[in-house]
């Protein structure tokens, strides 16, 4: 009851960023916040056999205004609900705090870094991974596609580790972010 809970309200609240989120952007005329979502299948082995994540985030970038205008750093901010394909339909929700770093050398390919930390709650049980409440460190690197001035496409691989015994995750992402 307590595991159905908590995905009911991360569920509720993902879908609320999801529902302000192109109204906050379409009312800023300024460059210095991005918006989007990100998607991505995630795979991990374990003992009891494959796991697969399902990232379902949003995500929201500050730009520093700290390095010229070809390359940029931005605080990242990312709130995620990730279902799994997994026997017990288990689920992931958190949040990861980090920077993101877009090189900005071509005029369409813009590749990108980003690193984040935070709390995490996992379902899923395995003898490698303590289940309830941990840490999620994530690193991935991509390319941006840019569309038009103020949107773009995004596809990276993401490597993520869950603290508590050390539950590794590998994703291939996409996603669709606005400048506002």
């Amino acid at each position: 009851m307590k595991k159905r809970r908590i995905g009911i309200l991360s569920v509720l609240f993902f879908l609320l960023i999801l529902g302000i989120s192109p109204c906050i952007a379409s009312n800023r005329g300024d460059k210095s916040a991005e918006i989007g979502y990100v998607l991505g299948i995630g795979y991990t082995h374990t003992s009891e056999g494959n796991y697969h994540p399902i990232l379902a985030a949003f995500q929201l970038t500050f730009n520093l205004k700290i390095s010229p205008s070809w390359h940029n750093f931005y605080l990242l901010l990312e709130p995620q609900v990730n279902p799994a394909v997994a026997s017990q339909g288990e689920i992931e929700s958190g949040v990861g705090l980090g920077f993101k770093y877009v090189f900005h050398g071509h005029r369409i390919l813009h590749p990108y870094l980003l690193g984040t930390f935070g709390p995490h709650y996992i379902t899923f049980r395995c003898p490698e991974q303590e289940n309830g409440f941990l840490f999620a460190s994530t690193l991935e690197a991509g390319v941006s596609i840019q569309l038009d001035k103020k949107s773009y496409l995004q596809f990276g691989y993401r490597f993520r580790h869950l603290s508590n015994g050390g539950l590794n995750s590998h994703f291939f992402t996409t996603g669709y972010f606005m400048a506002f």
